[in-house]
């Protein structure tokens, strides 16, 4: 089948083309993947209809690096930053070169503000913990201590962690038991409550409107919470009883107080995940998968299990809209290093 070529570009991970919509479909192109796998060596891993055709990304015999100095050297920030900056940098777009964002709290550039709650979900291998890590460090490098709160929950006990530990927007430190989690997340659910008080008793409707109100000293400061290997606690069913219902209160309605939930899964089943949180968490920041139907739990609809792994990313930002991408690259020593130069910055 003859398919004119409209487009193509070389991507980190794919040569990207964009072929003709009326004379080939997505059908047929999918049907032939295997065929053309082991008859030619083309390997597609993605196939996205797109108004009048379609992108095709067919694997690279060897990847490029994105690394995360060149990315930040690129990056735009919001006006208010370093002070006050929720627009993080998710990495590079494979259909056009240019970088993207998850906007957590206002419009940017020409994306629309994300939902308030975000799910990420990967294999082992997939880039998951990079992906993590440069979240938590955008957040502290272009936002002051005082208009940001991170709160960090790892089973683990902040083994991938460390370099976090000096960072001054931590302010409860690392939680790694499953009882201080708890406790963390009914004062987080409280204070969630305290700040619609103060937000409707202030006759504002959010925490933007509120904070315009008020001095410097007297503003709220956004609240991000990041809960790695979810999984690994919800499988006991106590702690899972005891936090489902707080998880789902700050999911649901914490948007107007300036909350975040970061949920992260290696596999996000049915079984630690309910289906009200699943909806609730409306950016979907999804890696290399499992299978299938992996992919249709965390994603909604196949294609994660296709990805490359190593920051090879589909994001879907509030909508359902899927955005190819690639996370951008840092070392451990350099993680070290920035944390550091980080801390040094605000403690002055």
């Amino acid at each position: 089948m003859d398919a004119p070529v409209e487009g193509a570009r070389l991507t980190p991970n794919t040569g990207l083309v964009h072929v003709g919509g009326m004379s080939v479909t997505v059908g047929w192109l999918e049907k032939k993947q295997t065929d053309l796998l082991t008859r030619y060596g083309i390997d597609i891993v993605r196939i996205t209809p797109q108004p009048g055709k379609i992108a095709v990304g067919v694997r690279r015999p060897e990847r490029s690096i994105l690394h995360l100095a060149d990315a930040w050297l690129r990056r735009d920030l919001e006006a208010l930053s370093p002070n006050l900056n929720m627009a993080l940098l998710l990495g590079e777009k494979e259909d056009d070169g240019q970088l993207f964002y998850l906007s957590l709290a206002s419009d940017f550039l020409e994306q629309e503000m994300a939902a308030p709650h975000t799910l990420v979900s990967g294999t082992t291998g997939s880039g998951k913990g990079i992906l993590t890590k440069n979240l938590i460090l955008d957040i502290c490098a272009f936002n002051a201590p005082q208009n940001v709160d991170v709160h960090l929950i790892d089973p683990k006990h902040g083994a991938d962690y460390l370099w976090a530990r000096q960072l001054p927007h931590l302010k409860s430190g690392i939680v790694a038991d499953k009882g201080e989690a708890a406790v963390l997340l009914r004062r987080l659910v409280a204070e969630m409550e305290d700040r619609y008080r103060l937000i409707t008793g202030a006759g504002c409707e959010n925490l933007d409107d509120f904070n315009k109100t008020r001095g410097p000293s007297d503003r709220l400061p956004r609240v991000v919470i990041i809960f790695d290997e979810v999984a690994n606690w919800m499988q006991d069913d106590e702690f899972k009883d005891e936090v489902d219902g707080l998880i789902n209160e700050i999911a649901t309605k914490s948007r107007a107080a300036g909350l975040h939930l970061f949920m992260i899964y290696q596999r996000a089943d049915n079984q630690v995940m309910t289906m009200q949180l699943r909806t609730n968490l409306g950016n979907k920041l999804i890696l290399r998968l499992g299978d299938e139907g992996s992919s249709k739990i965390a994603l909604g609809e196949k294609g994660a299990e296709k990805l490359l792994s190593k920051g090879h990313l589909i994001a879907k930002l509030g909508t359902d809209d899927k955005t190819y991408g690639q996370v951008p690259f840092i070392s451990k020593h350099e993680i070290i290093g920035l944390a550091q130069a980080i801390a040094r910055t605000w403690a002055r």
